[in-house]
Order: structure tokens, then C-alpha cells, then sequence
């Protein structure tokens, strides 16, 4: 398992940097996060919480993990909702927080192929907070 990088940690607060090439040390890479995540009892990962400066995130998706690479939210809805957060990296934290209830979500998997896909509900509250764990934002 990989560590994973707590608030008080400085490379949280750095920008990830886009993945140029999706290689086997990428694939490595990520099947690792989805070890770690799980282990931790997680539901999202980004690269930058265990210290990794890349645009990668991992997302629970009813129990089937979506590796994202370089996401970019390309719509949101105007409807928002507020719930309850937690981090993985801010352990024992939990905020009320309001964001857009669904997005359309730009992306590569792990082959190289691009994706434009719709998420709701708890799997789009997911995807923005994994996102903005790659622009160095915590919910702190």
C-alpha cells in the first residue's frame, strides 16, 4: 500500500501536472491507488494525496473504480447540493459543502481513450473533489 499524504503535507497545496503519455508505469501506478484507496476505505483518490504530482484520480463508482486521467470538468449543473465531505488526506474531518449536482467529465482511461461522460449524485460530488485535490485544494 502507498502512504497517503496528510493536510499538514505542502505537496497538497501543488498543481498536478497533465500525464503526457499513458504508459505501464501509469497502469502500475494506478492499480496501486486502487489498492490504497480501498485499504483506507475510501470512495476517491487523486495522485497528489500520496505525493505523486500527476492528473490522475481514482473514483468509486458503486463499487467499480474509474481511473480518470487528466479530468477536466467541461459542464455543471446549475442545480447545487450541499453534503457532508470527508478526505482521506484531512482524517476525522467532515465539512457541509455545496457543489453542482451533476457534471459532464472529459477524460482518458487507462488505454488512452477519450472520454466524455455525465455523473450524478455522490459520483459527481466525488469527481470535483478529486479535481481540486490536482489544483492543490483541500476541504480545510
Amino acid at each position: 500500500m502507498l502512504s497517503i499524504f496528510l493536510s499538514e503535507d505542502s505537496i497538497l497545496r501543488k498543481k498536478s501536472k497533465r500525464v503526457a503519455r499513458i504508459d505501464d508505469s501509469v497502469r502500475t501506478l494506478a492499480k496501486s491507488m486502487i489498492d490504497t484507496m480501498y485499504n483506507a476505505n475510501g470512495i476517491g483518490l487523486s495522485a497528489v494525496q500520496i505525493g505523486i504530482l500527476k492528473q490522475i484520480i481514482i473514483v468509486d463508482h458503486h463499487s467499480n473504480p474509474i481511473v480518470m486521467i487528466n479530468p477536466l470538468i467541461t459542464k455543471m449543473s446549475k442545480e447545487q447540493i450541499e453534503m457532508e465531505e470527508g478526505c482521506l488526506s484531512c482524517p476525522n474531518i467532515v465539512k457541509k459543502i455545496t457543489r453542482p449536482e451533476n457534471i459532464e467529465v472529459k477524460y482518458r482511461d487507462l488505454k488512452g481513450k477519450p472520454h466524455f461522460e455525465f455523473y450524478d449524485g455522490l459520483t459527481a460530488r466525488i469527481i470535483q473533489h478529486e479535481i481540486l485535490h490536482l489544483y492543490g485544494e483541500l476541504i480545510v
